[in-house]
């Protein structure tokens, strides 16, 4: 994304960001598309793997106790 300046004068211009990727420019207050992202076709995850990824356990998230003995020590 491109903003703007102090005086509401855009930092760049599209053709200064690299053409693979998609630009997005901050005018009056809104982001307006300068330049769409080039679509690439992704290749197709194998059923196993989709699988195997949907039958895994979730990552276990924060245990409270654990964060708990984090509050007596100081920077």
């Amino acid at each position: 994304m491109l903003g703007c300046d102090a005086k509401g004068r855009p930092i760049g211009e599209p053709d200064e960001i690299p053409a693979e990727c998609g630009v997005l420019m901050a005018r009056e207050g809104r982001l307006v598309v300068a330049r769409s992202a080039v679509h690439r076709a992704l290749p197709r995850m194998p059923f196993s793997v989709w699988l195997a990824l949907a039958k895994a356990q979730p990552v276990p998230g924060f245990d409270d106790e654990s964060q708990d003995l984090l509050a007596g020590i100081e920077d």
